[in-house]
């Protein structure tokens, strides 16, 4: 389970150059570090493959 941490950090930290980086567990309190990575490093595969849609905020 360390690979999603792993794969998190370098595509934080050595793709995006990301800095000072900090993670809350937002809603759910039960969420473990490598949830919360696996997750990051999903969504961060999904924006660079192009597969998302675009939200207009208001």
């Amino acid at each position: 389970m360390a690979t999603n941490m792993k794969k998190a950090q370098e595509l934080l930290f050595d793709s995006l150059g990301a800095t000072n980086f900090k993670m809350y567990p937002g809603f759910s309190r039960d969420s473990t570090p490598e949830e919360i990575a696996g997750e990051i490093s999903n969504a961060i595969e999904q924006i660079s493959g192009g597969d998302f849609d675009e939200v207009a905020l208001v």
